[in-house]
């Protein structure tokens, strides 16, 4: 007896949340598809039944992460100045448990295949329209400007060892952002 559409969909989330956790955490090359299908509780044969490759679920978990760290923000409501609060504060705490793709897989995705790259360029094609919508003071230039900002202070915090240099350096560049691109009359709470 075949499954369900509904518990088919709900396994392929449970296999695609499993794979981005793993994917931001160790990266493409560390993660084989029996850890993921170990952490998401199923067997090796039951990722075949939702993904070709790897590289399927690789790119699918990355759109979801991306969606869901954005759908985040809208469910709780928050404008440009708390967006960035919180996509800077060290863990991306307000929003967990997610982390950004666009951040955590940088380095991994610019080593994958075209279709692999065309995701990352849709994931921050919706970033930079989510900082539009936030603040419709940003032009295209601005909210890409202010998108590698974000994007690029996360990185490099998670790269350095020292958890007061990567907190120094993520309220550092929360406060530069919110200078060069924040518009008092667009963030009336000011959370500083």
């Amino acid at each position: 007896m075949g499954w369900s559409a509904q518990r088919k969909s709900a396994s392929r989330e449970t296999i695609l949340l499993a794979a981005g956790e793993l994917f931001a955490t160790y990266g493409y090359e560390a993660v084989a598809i029996d850890r993921v299908m170990a952490h998401a509780g199923m067997t090796r044969g039951a990722f075949y039944a939702h993904f070709a490759s790897k590289s399927d679920v690789y790119a699918e978990a990355m759109l979801l992460a991306g969606r869901r760290l954005l759908a985040q923000s809208v469910h709780q409501q928050m404008n440009f100045e708390e967006f960035v609060r919180a996509y800077l504060t060290p863990g991306q705490l307000p929003l967990a448990p997610l982390a950004c793709p666009l951040a955590c897989l940088v380095t991994d995705t610019a080593q994958r295949e075209a279709r692999v790259k065309l995701v990352y360029e849709q994931l921050l094609a919706g970033f930079v329209s989510h900082l539009q919508r936030l603040n419709p003071q940003l032009n295209q230039q601005q909210a890409q400007a202010c998108a590698c900002s974000l994007i690029g202070a996360q990185v490099v915090s998670r790269a350095v060892q020292s958890q007061s240099l990567a907190k120094t350096l993520l309220v550092s560049a929360q406060q530069v952002i919110m200078d060069q691109f924040a518009d008092a009359a667009n963030c009336p709470n000011n959370l500083a």
